[in-house]
């Protein structure tokens, strides 16, 4: 079922036009109601809405990048795909994580945003994660960049289930207790595996600890 998903097409957007586009202080403000206010849950708006495009996923507002933690439910019969927004609760430079969901991979609903940068060890930002099925359920694993962090000095790595297993649409998601599980490592955790001997096993890039995206 996840192959499937690698023929969806994600629009992304020009990031030196983003950048001249879009100060700091608009990746923390969102547009509510015709006014600018701080963006958080409830307040995930870049701007009026614009028209989307057919057959692609695309924000209704926000510019965006990198696909994430693809995954199909079986139980609910849905297709649910999470991408980067680039805004950010105040404290963070983004990105954040975007979900929709599908029942045919053509006809594509948008939900509010998955997961914030609101915890000590992601407030920074959200960067490119995955998701893996476990006993029937989807786990969320994702690199974060802590307070006081940068790219440059480290990730943390996260974890993030359904808060409702009986929503269709996995609205809201729960971060873990026990998060950060990694500390000072890479970013881009793959969908992880379950090994013959009943471990679990994911990659990711070594970056900024190797000194560049070659290592894994």
């Amino acid at each position: 079922m996840i192959r499937a998903l690698t023929s969806i097409s994600i629009v992304s957007f020009n990031i030196r036009a983003f950048a001249r586009t879009r100060s700091l202080r608009y990746i923390h403000h969102c547009w509510q109601n015709g006014t600018w206010a701080p963006c958080g849950p409830g307040n995930a708006q870049c701007g009026p809405p614009r028209n989307e495009t057919i057959y692609h996923v695309q924000d209704l507002s926000c510019d965006m990048n990198d696909p994430n933690g693809p995954f199909y439910d079986e139980v609910h019969g849905m297709y649910h795909l999470f991408y980067q927004v680039h805004i950010a609760m105040p404290g963070g430079s983004g990105p954040i994580w975007g979900h929709v969901v599908s029942r045919d991979l053509v006809l594509w609903a948008h939900l509010p945003v998955a997961l914030w940068n609101d915890e000590w060890y992601d407030v920074g930002a959200l960067y490119t994660g995955s998701a893996t099925i476990v006993d029937g359920n989807p786990v969320i694993l994702y690199p974060g960049i802590p307070k006081g962090g940068t790219q440059d000095s480290g990730f943390t790595l996260a974890m993030a289930i359904p808060q409702d297993l009986q929503d269709p649409f996995f609205t809201n998601w729960s971060k873990s207790l026990q998060n950060p599980f990694l500390n000072v490592t890479g970013e881009d955790p793959s969908t992880a595996w379950q090994t013959a001997y009943g471990e679990w096993r994911f990659i990711s890039d070594c970056y900024p600890l190797c000194g560049d995206h070659a290592g894994r």
